[in-house]
Formats: C-alpha cells, structure tokens, sequence
C-alpha cells in the first residue's frame, strides 16, 4: 500500500477512537447520574420511612395524618409518658410559661388562648445565651417527637437580659445565636442556619427532620405590632417553635393564599387576619413569592413600612444598607415630630386669644398708670 493509503486508515482509526472514547465518557456520566439519581431516592426513602415509624403515613390534607396522631398518642398515653419525669423539671409550668402569659392571653391569634405549650428551663443567670439555649436541645427533639401524639401546639424558649430585646436588631442576633445552637445540634444534620439560600423562598427552619413555624415576641416592638409584648418582664423576649403538623389540627387552609375575606370572614384562617387588623396589628399577607415558613417571617421589622431585617446575619459583619439607623430611635424621632407639631398647630389656633388677651391686659395696665398718676397729682 502507499504511504497515502495509510495515512488515511490511521487517520480513520484516530477519528474511530475519538468516537470510542467520546461514547465512554457519556456512558460514565450516565453512570454516575443513575448512581447519584439512586442515593437521593434512597435518602429521600429513608427519611419518609423515618417519619412514617413516627406518626404513620404523612397526609397534612386529609383525615390519614390525624389519625396517625390520635394513635400516637394514645400509644403514649397508655405507656404513662411523663414529660416531667423524662426532662427533670415540668416544661408546663416553669417561670419561662409564666412570664409569656401576657402574650398568650392578649394576643389576636383565635387559637392561642386554648393551645397548649412546653417551654422551656429556667434561664440560668451568669451563663451565656449559647450555654442556656443548649440546655434545650433535649426538651425540644423529644417535643417535636411526642407532640404529634399529645396534641400540643408549640415549644417557647425564653431569652433572659434586657440587652437582648433593647432594639429590634439587637433582638434579631439573639434569635440568630439561638437558632445556630439549635442547628449546630440537630440530630438529622440538616443545619438549616448554614444553608447558602437563607433568606430567600424555599429556607425554612427544620429540626430532627420537622420542618418548623418559628415567631418571635419582644418588648421592642410598638402596640401596632403583631409581636408586641403586651407587659411581660422587660428582661425577657420570647421563640415559639410551632411544627407544621401542630397546624393539622386546626384544619387551617393554605396560609400562603393571598385573597382574604375581610367583611366576611369564615375560614379560621381569614377570622385570624381580621382579628389583628381589627386590633391595629396589622401583618404582611402572604403573596405568590412570599414564604410564610421562611427566614423574614421570624424576625419581623418593627412597622410594616419598615425594610426587612437580615437578622441571620451576624451585626458585626453587616454592611450599613442591612443594618440602618435603629428604628427604634426613627420611631422616637417621628413621636417628637408628631407632638411637635400637634403643640405648633395648637399655639397656632391659641395665637388670636392670646393677642386678644395681651391687648386687654395692656389697656388694664394702662388704665392703672393713668389712675395711678392722677392721684399722685392730687
């Protein structure tokens, strides 16, 4: 054969194992997609075998996940579950259940005068806030285990010191040192404070694999807040953990329906937002892109007009947009404005009286001087 002959059939035989080698990686990379397509079913199988070992089938919608409740609890019941005697102290009455009665029996929500809370140990004095929350990661993984069978609605971790709830801000750092050690420490090792998307549609908190409601009350917030105080202890500020199965119960719709019926509320979900627009507490319903279970819905700004606070991020490391003047003194500056201006519109209306008056009191003054020198005169 001549030498162009067989350049060509080397050349054929290079394309040829160009073409072998190509088919190789693409038959790998389905390999590793069906490996890969395989461990997450696996992962996901797993964790729905989990659940089920606890509560039964998962069905939030229908009557399936409320039975796998009753039975749960009756299976607890009947084993004489004793709360106080698995934790060491009663979690239904401790000072931390005390001192949130106020916003419990003041509060707008139709449910929460009737629901039924563990909370947390007593604060120990002198210890961090990260050594006090850690006392709790017992008392709230066998909560959100036992709770799907009792019926209970909700675990409160009180934070103690004054310093904690001073400004809204101040506050938000203190949720986000306690939600951390919770995370840090949560059996499933889901380590939701971590994730990269906090703060965005889709982050939700999560412990021991239940996906977790988290609100906060603090003495920072003003009367027209959903999470004001009322008059509890000025030294404390409060987070409830309500696992979304606590909401089965209560038959609630869809909290992230946006249309409400104002003038003629039927749904408990609808009676709750009329409820606090009625009290001057008004709260941010949910729209197509807002989470109700997300990061924005645990830390609430101090008024509706206000920005959201980025309160998962440490305040030393936010830059000057995150972080803005405290509202707590725009809210101050806006009352001294208000009375500014009420005491200059009244002195304003008052003016014509008071000139009236001066005149008056300058023509007595002058009659007396006239009567007074004529006696002199005399």
């Amino acid at each position: 054969p001549s030498d162009s002959s067989i350049s060509l059939c080397c050349l054929s035989l290079d394309i040829m194992s160009g073409w072998w080698l190509l088919l190789y990686v693409l038959l790998g990379l389905v390999a590793l997609g069906f490996a890969f397509f395989g461990v997450v079913l696996y992962a996901v199988r797993r964790r729905q075998k989990m659940l089920a070992e606890k509560v039964g089938p998962l069905d939030l919608t229908g009557k399936t996940f409320r039975n796998a409740l009753k039975k749960k609890g009756k299976e607890l019941k009947e084993a004489g579950f004793d709360a106080e005697e698995a934790l060491g102290y009663d979690p239904e009455a401790t000072p931390s259940y005390e001192r949130f009665l106020p916003i419990k029996l003041g509060t707008q929500c139709i449910f929460a005068k009737g629901s039924k809370l563990w909370a947390s140990k007593p604060w120990v004095e002198g210890k961090s806030l990260e050594w006090n929350v850690a006392q709790n990661l017992v008392p709230l993984e066998l909560f959100l285990d036992v709770a799907k069978g009792l019926h209970y609605d909700g675990f409160l971790l009180e934070i103690r010191g004054k310093e904690h709830s001073s400004d809204v801000h101040a506050f938000g750092d203190a949720v986000r040192r306690a939600l951390t050690v919770f995370s840090e420490h949560d059996p499933s090792r889901a380590r939701c404070m971590f994730r990269s998307y906090i703060g965005k549609t889709g982050w939700w908190f999560e412990h021991a694999n239940e996906p977790v409601f988290v609100t906060s009350f603090a003495r920072c917030y003003p009367k027209t807040s959903p999470r004001y105080a009322f008059d509890c202890d000025e030294n404390s500020c409060f987070i409830l953990f309500q696992p979304e199965y606590s909401f089965a119960w209560k038959d609630l719709e869809d909290a992230r329906i946006p249309v409400t019926q104002w003038d003629n509320p039927v749904s408990a979900r609808d009676k709750v937002r009329v409820a606090f627009k009625n009290a001057g507490r008004n709260y941010v319903v949910p729209g197509v892109a807002y989470d109700p279970i997300g990061a924005h819905q645990v830390v609430r700004p101090l008024t509706l007009q206000s920005p959201e606070l980025k309160w998962w991020v440490p305040l030393d490391e936010q830059t000057e947009d995150e972080f803005p003047v405290s509202e707590v003194e725009l809210i101050k500056e806006a009352l001294k404005n208000e009375r500014r201006a009420v005491t200059t519109e009244k002195g304003e209306k008052d003016a014509p009286e008071k000139k009236k008056k001066d005149e008056g009191n300058s023509v007595k003054d002058e009659a007396k001087v006239n009567v007074s020198g004529k006696a002199k005169t005399e």
